[in-house]
């Protein structure tokens, strides 16, 4: 059987240093990765890049992903081959950062759009969005 495992947290990048992201050390995905193995399955990991556990990473093949988009991405280029099995336990970000602001004069917010956000600019006013569009 041939299986893909996505396992570990995605993340979200605020700016070129900052990211919104899950506590998930990827051990459950990595297990099931491990027993899978040992039962003969042919498995592709797809691990989180922020994923901590230490155990081993038996997998055919390890893939790793950063954001919610790239796991989706790299789980869509696999679309129409010979999948057996798909067992998700990643733990992928319901939320993104959205649009972000800083001071400005006289009490004004300017919105940032580019690069690292300096901490000597005061505070940061960040819109934190659903990364899903549902249907109204």
């Amino acid at each position: 059987m041939n299986c893909l495992v996505p396992a570990g947290p995605t993340c979200e990048p605020l700016d070129q240093v900052r990211r919104l992201t899950n506590f998930s050390t990827g051990r459950l995905g990595m297990e099931l990765v491990e027993f899978l193995t040992s039962q003969g399955q042919r498995v592709t990991l797809f691990v989180g890049e922020p994923a901590t556990w230490a155990g081993a990473r038996r997998a055919a093949e390890v893939v790793a992903f950063s954001t919610t988009t790239d796991l989706e991405s790299k789980l869509r280029a696999r679309a129409g081959a010979a999948v057996d099995a798909l067992f998700h336990a990643a733990a992928v970000s319901d939320f993104q950062f959205g649009r972000a602001f800083q001071p400005a004069a006289a009490g004004a917010l300017e919105e940032v759009r580019a690069g690292k956000r300096s901490t000597r600019a005061g505070f940061l006013t960040v819109f934190i969005e659903s990364a899903f569009a549902f249907p109204t």
